[in-house]
């Protein structure tokens, strides 16, 4: 072992606080930096999993002989097959049945089935959901009836599925028997088709290689659907990604050198007479670099591989199913490589300073300013404990800015984040895309587009929304008006041939003007929509689920529920960031009522109440209590709807606070080694001032006072530029809100608890650098080489 490996050595023993300090910055750096991008790394797995195990589009109306072809094509993987079979209503509920195979109760990710698929004709699957909102306990092979009334029919439970449905619609499976039995005259199925070796595939490649197949078995164009979701995910831009991994690396990295620079250069002043007894005895400027690096060196090396394990060891706790072994050690090569040269950069300031040392300042003693002393007029000063704490820190204002710099940087992060947290209304949010007029809706159970044309014309039949209806509406206390949303559900005839039932919304001239706006494509006036046949479409990615767009001046066959064909014309495309409360598919104008909607009776398909705050739960109340008994009808409120966007808005903003936390923990631990060290390498200067008079308290006081010119300047910076970052970001985030307008509301809530965390730290921090101190005796630290 050299002599100057053997000088860092015996330094760092010497200096284990500042030792025990930087290791943990190290450690905690790397091991959030493997975090990190283990996540990603693994998320980007899970991404491609779900990838492969989905099917790319489904085929309509086919029948088995097609399905068996389907099956021998090479080039397909697995074939799942459903068949929909209407629904059954409940007393207060709605179940939907339909008949699934094996391969596609897999193809949906139905892999945790409890019990069996059914076989028989009186057999079902039902849903974990559904038993709990019977509140019985069903188990397998139990007897239960679906339906009431004429529908009543008992089944027997061959299967529960843990999945999730929507409020009051349970899906049922049933038996392909039941299906054969039930759909005599049309034994057609769907068939969903997962493709082969599609890895290296661009998603219109696969497109034609699925409308080639299709081709092949005798199924049009306009009966394949291509799946949105799948093809979501394969067009995602994963470079996004990677620019938030990158920008969080950056964060991450100023921080943590700040931290390390901080630390070593506190280090260095306080030993610059060791250093200049070395050049005393011979060491150059190159021996001196070296000694400092060498520390850092074997910081680095008692940091970096705890770091790595800790890191391996969180990932696979948390990520078990991508867990791997050649991931974790590819990442810790690269973050040992950034942090490495990351130290290397934050410690070649100070090796620069301690090597810069003159032998002369060997024969020094005391405190050393690495700063050119300036002179002053001031005779006298007052020597208070507070203004004793001000001058010290003010005499090195390098080591004071880094300390605060370490801090505010966290407290910019917090504020900005924060701020564009409050000042995003989950109310105002809700308000915007759904209830653009009052607090509550009263619609056909889960929207009107859950429903084919004929049951939408079956429903409007029934007129639920008359007159009589809303006049009790009305009469309700607290109700303050009531908005009527007009339209009907008709047959499309796609530009791909495939016939779609969809929802069209009648503007009046007053809706027109409020969507005037959102027209993407179409210079046109309500009178030229109504007059020419016109309707406009709403961009919701038709190329990525059907393999077109929608163009100006393209035709359009609608066929309404009574069988009456007529062609539209497509004279407006509206953006999908428009949200008028409808159902936001197509709209046309009222003028159109009369062969889109007279033959269903009345065209209302939902109504938005508005009510008085004060009255409002007494509105609700009475609402549920006059439809209670309609199984067709069901209310959503504005305070629901906000509260799902609150758990949103939540779960995306989390993630910034937990990086914030981490990053306060590195200002943390360097507020903690300044207020420290100021302590140990001023013990002599310090013991001196208590023998001409300074007590234990004043000392106690002053030291404390010392941790408060930090925090006072930290919170300056915090609110100052985390202000300015948070105005800054919201502006940005208000021009591509899709959510309405973000104004910035200063986070007082979130910048008051960081700032009392930061005292409190402050304090505790300063008391127990006095006790660490007042360990020796006054002699000992007199005595003390400093």
């Amino acid at each position: 072992m050299n002599i100057i490996h053997k000088i860092a050595s015996r330094g760092l023993k010497a200096d284990k606080l500042k030792n025990i300090l930087a290791a943990f910055t190290i450690l905690f750096a790397v091991c959030l930096m493997m975090s990190i991008g283990l996540y990603f790394l693994g998320d980007a797995n899970r991404k491609e999993n779900e990838i492969s195990s989905r099917y790319q589009a489904s085929f309509l109306n086919v029948s088995n002989e097609k399905i068996q072809k389907l099956r021998a094509e090479t080039d397909v993987e697995q074939v799942g097959v459903s068949k929909e079979l209407g629904s059954i209503d409940g007393e207060d509920h709605k179940l939907s049945l339909i008949y699934m195979d094996e391969s596609q109760l897999k193809l949906n990710h139905f892999d945790n089935l409890n019990g069996r698929l059914p076989k028989k004709n009186n057999e079902i699957v039902i849903l974990e959901d559904y038993v709990k909102f019977l509140g019985e306990q069903i188990h397998i092979n139990d007897v239960i009836t679906l339906g009431y009334g004429a529908q009543a029919a008992e089944f027997v439970v061959s299967g529960i599925l843990p999945v999730e449905s929507g409020e009051k619609n349970f899906l049922v499976i049933v038996s392909d028997a039941y299906a054969k039995e039930t759909a005599k005259n049309d034994l057609t199925y769907s068939a969903y088709v997962k493709m082969k070796n599609t890895q290296n595939l661009t998603s219109d490649e696969i497109r034609e290689k699925i409308k080639v197949i299709g081709n092949k078995i005798g199924c049009d164009n306009k009966n394949i659907i291509f799946s949105s979701y799948y093809f979501a995910l394969k067009d995602m831009d994963a470079s996004a990604q990677w620019g938030i991994m990158v920008g969080v690396y950056a964060v991450i990295i100023v921080a943590c050198a700040l931290v390390i620079y901080s630390i070593f250069y506190v280090s260095v002043i306080s030993k610059l007479h060791e250093y200049g007894r070395l050049r005393t005895i011979g060491a150059n400027r190159k021996q001196i670099k070296s000694i400092i690096q060498r520390e850092a060196n074997q910081l680095a090396v008692m940091g970096i591989p705890a770091g790595i394990l800790i890191s391996a060891i969180l990932s696979y706790c948390s990520m078990p199913d991508v867990f791997q072994v050649k991931r974790v050690l590819l990442m810790a090569v690269i973050v040992s490589g950034i942090v490495y040269m990351m130290i290397k950069a934050a410690t070649a300031r100070p090796g620069k300073m301690a090597a810069a040392v003159s032998p002369i300042m060997a024969i020094k003693a005391g405190y050393f300013e690495t700063t050119r002393k300036k002179r002053t007029k001031k005779m006298h000063r007052r020597l208070s404990p507070c203004h004793l704490a001000y001058i010290s820190v003010m005499r090195n204002k390098k080591k004071a800015i880094l300390t605060v710099c370490s801090l505010g940087f966290c407290g910019i992060l917090l504020m900005a984040s924060a701020s564009y947290l409050e000042s995003i209304d989950p109310v105002a949010m809700a308000k915007t895309s759904i209830y653009p007029y009052g607090e509550m809706k009263i619609r056909y159970l889960n929207e009107a587009n859950s429903y084919t044309t004929d049951e939408m014309k079956q429903l409007q039949d029934k007129d639920y929304f008359n007159q009589k209806f809303l006049d009790k509406i009305s009469a309700i206390e607290g109700v303050e008006g009531i908005k009527l949303y007009n339209g009907a559900m008709a047959d499309f005839e796609l530009k791909n041939g495939m016939i779609e039932s969809a929802t069209v919304d009648l503007l009046s001239e007053q809706d027109f003007e409020q969507i005037r706006p959102y027209i993407l494509e179409g210079d046109i006036t309500y009178e030229q929509l109504a007059d020419q046949k016109g309707i406009m479409a709403v961009d919701i990615g038709w190329e990525t689920i059907y393999g077109f767009g929608w163009e100006l001046g393209d035709t359009i066959k609608v066929t309404n529920a009574g069988g009456a064909e007529d062609i539209y014309k497509i004279m407006g495309i509206i953006s999908a960031d428009y949200f008028g409360g409808g159902e936001n598919m197509y709209y046309t104008t009222s003028r159109q009522q009369q062969f889109l909607s007279d033959y269903a009776g009345n065209p209302v398909y939902q109504i938005e109440v508005k009510a008085n705050p004060q009255k409002l739960p007494n509105v609700e109340e009475t609402i549920r209590e006059l439809i209670e008994n309609t199984a067709e009808l069901e209310l959503i409120t504005l305070e629901e709807d906000a509260a799902s966007f609150k758990a949103s808005l939540d779960g995306q903003i989390a993630p910034i606070f937990m990086l914030v936390l981490f990053i306060a923990i590195f200002g943390i631990v360097n507020m903690t080694n300044t207020l420290l060290t100021n302590v140990i390498t001023r013990k002599k200067e310090l013991s001196v001032m208590q023998t001409i008079g300074l007590s234990n308290r004043q000392l106690r006081i002053m030291l404390i006072c010392e941790g408060f010119v930090y925090f006072i300047g930290i919170s300056i910076m915090t609110i100052s530029v985390g202000s300015i970052a948070g105005i800054i970001l919201c502006n940005g985030m208000d021009k591509i809100s899709a959510f309405g307008k973000v104004s910035y509301h200063f986070p007082g809530y979130q910048a008051a608890i960081y700032l009392t965390a930061i005292m409190i730290i402050t304090v505790c921090c300063s008391i127990a650098a006095t006790v660490y101190y007042q360990r020796e005796t006054l002699v000992e630290r007199m005595r003390s080489r400093d």
